[in-house]
């Protein structure tokens, strides 16, 4: 007797393993034009459901972090990390890079 549950338990892990080895890859100008086309996408719902004004706001936020980001990266992009993170990423090439925040962004876009 086959035991279907089971079958369908290991095709959930296989699933789950796959996806969790996939990465999603971007850049701050794909995120600008995305994030942007997204929002207008969005906009054309908003009207049935006001609900996707969230979704709306969240995406122009990311558009306008990307947008910062583009506008302080140049040749290096030390100008947008955290002051730790640039320092990590100064010394060993294999750091991970983190992102100063939304409003440190601005001050220095500012």
């Amino acid at each position: 007797m086959h035991d279907t549950r089971l079958g369908n338990a290991s095709v959930c892990v296989r699933l789950r393993a796959a996806v969790m080895t996939a990465w999603l890859r971007t850049d701050e100008k794909k995120e600008v034009f995305e994030a942007l086309k997204f929002a207008r996408r969005l906009l054309d719902d908003v009207e049935g459901d006001p609900y996707y004004w969230k979704w709306v706001i969240i995406a122009h936020h990311n558009a306008m972090q990307a947008t910062m980001v583009l506008a302080q990266t140049g040749s290096s992009q030390l100008r947008v990390l955290s002051e730790r993170s640039a320092k990590e990423v100064t010394e060993r090439q294999d750091a991970v890079r983190t992102l100063v925040d939304f409003l440190e962004l601005y001050r220095r876009v500012k």
